[in-house]
């Protein structure tokens, strides 16, 4: 199984900080199609016809006068919508120079290599970006600990709140 260390999951952090600092967006209130374009990546939101099971995925430009470009599948709910953004996001800021091919969504997470070390990656990135660790705290506090309250302040789904206080506790 793919894991993150702690200091994978600091290096993650830090590029999240320097981010908010380069861009002056921070999230939930941020728009994440603003961080996008800010970083110079194009966002369609597309009818995934033949590939329905596909959330979203990032292009790489052909030719070096053209933006990276990041397709969400439109019939997805907006919450899933907006972390298969940031997780595509992830992906373009962590693993940029390995420009991956075009894959269907079929990661094995149980499996231990490179390929699901890098959806981890992108996966804690994206629950970071969305959901910060202090802002949380906080929203957890004022709603004695209510998940659901959580997700619909941040706009993720419940499992992504989950998720982050696990990598948290982790992380302490």
């Amino acid at each position: 199984m793919a894991y993150l260390t702690k200091d994978d999951q600091q290096r993650i952090d830090t590029m999240i900080e320097n981010l908010r600092m380069k861009t002056g967006l921070s999230f939930p209130e941020g728009n994440l199609v603003e961080l996008a374009k800010a970083l110079g990546v194009e966002v369609f939101e597309s009818k995934f016809i033949k590939h329905d099971n596909i959330n979203g995925f990032l292009e790489y430009p052909k030719k070096s006068t053209e933006s990276p470009k990041i397709f969400l599948n439109k019939e997805r709910p907006a919450a899933r919508k907006k972390f298969t953004l940031a997780h595509e996001l992830g992906h373009y800021i962590l693993h940029r120079d390995k420009k991956r091919k075009f894959r269907v969504d079929t990661v094995d997470y149980s499996i231990d290599d490179e390929e699901t070390r890098e959806e981890t990656e992108a996966n804690y990135f994206a629950a970071s970006l969305l959901v910060p660790e202090e802002k949380l705290r906080s929203i957890l506090a004022l709603s004695k600990g209510n998940l659901d309250v959580a997700a619909e302040y941040f706009g993720v789904s419940k499992p992504v709140i989950e998720n982050r206080i696990k990598w948290i506790k982790a992380n302490q």
